[in-house]
């Protein structure tokens, strides 16, 4: 006999069964056959599965004919057995008949709430023989197991990746298909669909706010087991998952796929409004409140808003002046436990990579890879519009925004217009006056870091690769090649900014810029006097 014989006639047998003891004929079927011992003697024909009896093994048979004959009045959906019919009925009419007594959450049958009970007692009596791991239920430590033996016996048909459980395979599917559940399950805070009773159990949470899952190290509390199993790994520093590309570790394979994404350039998602795309969906639902303009959260004490309530809570941080997190080696406190990881890597030897060149030292392979593009000079981002070319992608991108020409970043005071916000932030500085940056040799204070930088050099004399710029003509040292360029103008007669009123010629565009304005009627201000030399050594140093 055939396999597709055998596993006809075996149909017909559990069909028959079902519908009262009768075949297909009315004839009566007999229900006291022999049957073999208790032991897992009963095997699948078609994928070597064993049962401990015939039953079970043929209502196991009918999944592998595809039939289903037992369809859901209510919605549609059909099953392949009657009592998997009457169990999804239940999900309709909401009936809930099994409460637990401990949390009072309510079942639809018996078994669930069972294995319900197990939450609040904490027993796992099914142990990994390869690894000691315990779970709650065999179905777990059976779908664990395959993470051991590398088992992945479901296939896509399309495009022949293969996963471990059918439920991944059928999320998987969607994205060939494009055809998803429809979402049937509101959530009663907000508004927001879902396909699967749990995910809108897990969205909940966001509103009640309940983290019922603490952990054991620092007392962080999580709203999903598998947010605190994560972060423990952060505690015991495992990060099992490498990119094999630039060498980075991280905790999960999810994150090392979302990083991966940054090699392969990879952007599916793109905003329909200005066609801009991004790696990641949560990067583009960001974007797109640039376009919208919604900003959610408010601060209670200067009212500034935010477009999403992490930025708040670090926002919050400059009001109350909180601390919380200290280094355990120095004491130093920081307000973000980021910050309190980078400053963590200055005490350690732990993931530093060195540069060969100037000897810098670096927390991330992929911070270093960076780096080095400095020294070899290496510029593989051009500019499709007038051919300049960098070392960094987002580099490429502010720099693009010059020949565009929008400017979307407008001063409050003075209404002066930037087309990007740090530009913003810095020229704001002008108006408060604001200099955060001293000078540790003679207490001189700058708006900016970098202005620090390029100053402090005037002291040592030195770069920060200890290199400086000396002219061939007057051996003037210049701690900049731009400063040096200029300075040479000064040697020779060329002069090539004019001033298309007056004629008047200058060897920067800074100063025909700033004497532009003179005929504009913008500076009208009292011109600065340029003090001779004679009177500069004179005037008495500033002390601080």
């Amino acid at each position: 006999m055939s396999l597709d014989t055998a596993l006809h006639t075996l149909v017909k047998e559990i069909m028959s069964a079902e519908s009262g003891g009768k075949d297909t004929l009315g004839r009566m079927t007999s229900t006291n056959s022999p049957t073999l011992s208790d032991e897992m003697s009963h095997e699948c024909y078609e994928c070597g599965k064993k049962f401990s009896n015939k039953s079970n093994l043929n209502k196991h048979i009918i999944t592998h004919s595809g039939e289903r004959n037992h369809e859901c009045e209510v919605c549609g959906k059909r099953f392949t057995m009657k009592d998997t019919l009457n169990r999804h009925t239940l999900t309709h009419t909401g009936e809930r008949n099994h409460e637990c007594e401990v949390c009072g959450k309510s079942f639809i049958e018996k078994g669930t709430l069972t294995r319900h009970i197990s939450i609040h007692t904490g027993e796992k009596n099914h142990e990994c023989e390869l690894c000691g791991k315990r779970f709650r239920m065999k179905v777990h430590l059976n779908r664990h197991t395959l993470t051991h033996t590398g088992e992945r016996n479901y296939e896509c048909e399309t495009c022949g990746k293969r996963y471990l459980d059918s439920s991944s395979l059928n999320r998987h599917i969607f994205i060939h298909t494009g055809i998803r559940k429809p979402k049937i399950h509101e959530c009663g805070f907000c508004g927001k669909k879902f396909n699967e009773k749990s995910n809108l159990n897990k969205h909940t949470l966001i509103h009640t706010g309940e983290k019922n899952h603490e952990c054991e190290i620092c007392c962080q509390r999580f709203r999903l087991k598998a947010s605190l199993n994560r972060h423990i790994l952060l505690h015991k520093g495992e990060k099992n998952h490498e990119c094999e590309v630039c060498g980075e570790r991280f905790v999960d394979k999810s994150s090392l796929n979302r990083h991966v994404l940054i090699h392969t350039g990879e952007k599916n998602h793109e905003c329909k409004l200005c066609g801009k795309k991004f790696t990641l969906k949560v990067h583009l639902n960001r974007h797109t409140l640039t376009h919208t303009g919604e900003r959610k959260y408010k601060c209670e004490i200067c009212a500034k808003t935010f477009i999403e309530k992490a930025h708040l809570n670090k926002h919050m941080l400059i009001h109350t002046g909180e601390n919380n997190h200290e280094c355990e080696v120095c004491g130093k406190k920081f307000n973000g436990e980021g910050h309190l990881k980078k400053h963590t890597l200055t005490h350690t030897d732990e993931g530093n990579h060195e540069c060969a060149v100037c000897g810098k030292q670096f927390s991330k392979k992929n911070n270093l890879n960076r780096h080095t593009r400095t020294h070899t000079d290496e510029r593989n981002y051009e500019c499709e519009i007038c051919g300049k070319s960098f070392t960094k992608k987002d580099t490429l991108n502010r720099h693009s925004v010059t020949h565009n020409g929008e400017k979307n970043y407008e001063c409050e005071v003075c209404l002066k217009r930037f087309s990007r916000k740090n530009n913003l932030k810095q020229h704001t500085l002008t108006h408060t006056g604001e200099k955060n940056h001293e000078c540790e040799v003679c207490g001189k204070r700058f708006l900016e870091k970098g202005s620090l930088t390029r100053h402090s050099i005037t002291h040592t004399r030195e770069r920060k690769y200890g290199r400086i710029y000396e002219c061939e003509i007057c051996g003037k040292q210049l701690s900049q090649e731009s400063h040096l360029n200029m300075h040479i103008l000064t040697h020779t007669d060329e002069i090539i900014h004019k001033c298309e009123i007056c004629g008047k010629r200058f060897t920067e565009e800074c100063a025909l810029n700033r004497h532009t304005l003179t005929h504009s009627g913008e500076g009208n201000e009292a011109p600065r006097v340029r003090r001779k030399k004679r009177d500069r050594k004179q005037a008495p140093r500033k002390m601080h």
